[in-house]
């Protein structure tokens, strides 16, 4: 059970029930009796006070989680996974962090070992793990350890082996990194524009942090003097596990029009659901746009943006650029580049300072369909952020990489 304000949720077979003098008697819950036997319940408090309840009828639905505002005596129609994923034990965590330190992560590890992630207090679930054997039936523990990774012990019904997995980083680590670096302007300064308007280029990259396939949208927002959202996009973007150099990489041209009030903007790159309002993660930077003569009326057809559709993801395109990555990611010292053609293709490789330079070139010339890998020594670049860019004559793709001393 947990305490909150003097009232104690509890978790018990047969439903939550809750308790206002320290245990000593128990009454029951608008949860009470919610299913069958061999209910799997579990009972978490979250940063915001709230009571969050994880319950499922073994063999009868999926797993559903309600959320109580009153300290467990009542709660909120629960939000509901839909497929039965296995027999008992599953566990709910309520933890500090996230896109909304205020409201805290979610975590919910069901029978079949599978880690689910909510950030909006439980009103929705994100798929975010899963263990690493097949067939896993039943989960016996889950615990948060001291490094902040979540630990899963799982195992198959009727088997001796049973089976210990964690999560690659923290249990509220980010679902998605991004990134975005205007390409020619010095780390920490602004994109500068003039009076009557103009375009420049930056670099942008979606990983995946977790052990499963995502699919979210990339889109782009700028925020000042007026604001625009979205921008450019949103593109459907499908993430393979584990890529954090990898994933969905761009370099796109961005136009600023004449029209557009002086000032300063704040230009973002968000990774969620546009429709729904869900921002997994963001990278900003900012534009200046300089004082001139008034150039009429900004109306948001100017703010075009090129690129955003192109690059990584050109599909089966000939010589188009499947995938590229570069990692180690930040790099202390020598890093190894891949990327993969779908087709034989001349190919440049080189490598980009942050004020557009070619500081490296890796390969000029042919290369056949399939991986390719490259070295990157670090000796050869000075501490900073760097762009590696792969250009075929059909398609384009850029990684950028941190290299630090």
């Amino acid at each position: 059970g947990v305490s909150h304000e003097g009232r104690v949720a509890g978790a018990f077979w047969a439903g939550m029930g809750y308790s206002d003098d320290d245990g000593a008697s128990w009454a029951e819950s608008s949860l009470w009796g919610v299913g069958g036997q061999y209910d799997a319940i579990d009972v978490a408090i979250g940063v915001d006070g709230r009571v969050y309840a994880a319950f499922g009828e073994v063999g009868v639905g999926g797993l559903q989680v309600a959320v109580s505002e009153d300290g467990g005596r009542s709660y909120a129609e629960p939000y509901s996974f839909g497929e039965y994923r296995g027999v008992i034990n599953k566990r709910i965590f309520a933890l500090p962090g996230g896109a909304d330190p205020g409201v805290g992560v979610v975590v919910v590890v069901q029978a079949d070992g599978t880690v689910w992630r909510s950030d909006d207090g439980a009103g929705s679930f994100r798929l975010v793990g899963a263990a690493p054997v097949e067939q896993v039936e039943f989960h016996q523990d889950s615990v948060v350890g001291p490094d902040g990774r979540l630990y899963v012990s799982v195992n198959r019904i009727g088997t001796t082996p049973e089976w210990v997995y964690r999560t690659a980083g923290p249990a509220v680590g980010p679902v998605v990194a991004v990134e975005a670096e205007p390409v020619g302007v010095p780390p920490g300064d602004p994109v500068v524009v003039g009076p009557e308007g103009g375009s420049f280029s930056f670099a942008v990259q979606l990983a995946n942090e977790t052990t499963v396939p995502l699919a979210v949208e990339a889109w782009s927002a700028v925020e000042g003097p007026v604001v625009r959202e979205p921008v450019a996009g949103p593109a459907a973007v499908s993430l393979a596990p584990l890529s954090p150099s990898s994933g969905w990489s761009r370099v796109v041209r961005q136009s600023v029009p004449a029209s557009a009030p002086p000032g300063t903007y704040v230009y973002t790159v968000r990774a969620g659901d546009l429709s729904a309002g869900e921002v997994l993660a963001e990278a900003s930077f900012e534009i200046v746009k300089e004082a001139g003569s008034p150039l009429g009326a900004d109306d948001g057809a100017g703010w075009t943006a090129e690129g955003w559709d192109d690059g990584a993801a050109a599909g089966d395109a000939p010589g188009s650029v499947v995938s590229l990555s570069v990692s180690p990611n930040p790099s202390r010292g020598a890093a190894a580049v891949s990327l993969t053609l779908s087709e034989a293709a001349d190919a440049e490789v080189a490598v980009y300072d942050v004020l557009g330079r070619r500081v490296v070139v890796l390969h000029e010339g042919t290369l056949a369909a399939g991986r390719h890998a490259f070295g990157l020594g670090g000796a050869r670049l000075g501490p900073g952020v760097y762009v590696v860019r792969v250009t075929t004559g059909s398609a384009a793709a850029a990684a950028t990489v941190t290299v630090f001393r």
